[in-house]
């Protein structure tokens, strides 16, 4: 990926509280500094990819039509402009719309979140609204 620009942050003390986590007792190192054996420390990255760029989980990611629900076999390579007709209902859409659940994504700016697993943590709604007020701009998050 070419960048403009990558920034890397400890997460901070704040970071627990505009994410929220499943499990029951996640280990989460936001302060390297401690010196406590907390594991890998927690890193905020943010991506800023020079043009709109797709971003996946990786192969296995079940995608679906927002209409039928019908799953989806989107075209190579995955482009923000491509077009996809779903095969169920015939309709066309482009890949951003088609349902991810929450595996891929385009984006132009990525936050991303080291020494989490997947699916372990979810953005709270205070951090997309604090996202959306300094980006005028809709967030959505994926996990990969």
């Amino acid at each position: 990926m070419t960048s403009r620009d990558a920034h890397e942050h400890a997460a901070g003390e704040r970071f627990l509280v505009l994410v929220m986590f499943l499990g029951c007792s996640p280990r989460v190192n936001v302060d390297p500094e401690s010196g406590k054996d907390e594991g890998a420390p927690c890193l905020i990255r943010l991506l800023l990819p020079d043009a709109v760029m797709f971003r996946s989980a990786g192969a296995g990611a079940i995608v679906r039509c927002p209409d039928c629900r019908a799953t989806a076999d989107p075209p190579e390579p995955k482009t923000f402009d491509s077009r996809y007709r779903c095969p169920g209902c015939a309709e066309e859409f482009r890949l951003h719309q088609l349902d991810w659940r929450h595996t891929a994504g385009f984006a132009s700016c990525f936050i991303e979140i080291a020494a989490i697993h997947p699916h372990e943590a979810v953005p709270s709604d205070k951090l997309l609204d604090a996202l959306k007020r300094f980006s005028a701009c809709e967030w959505r998050y994926f996990y990969c």
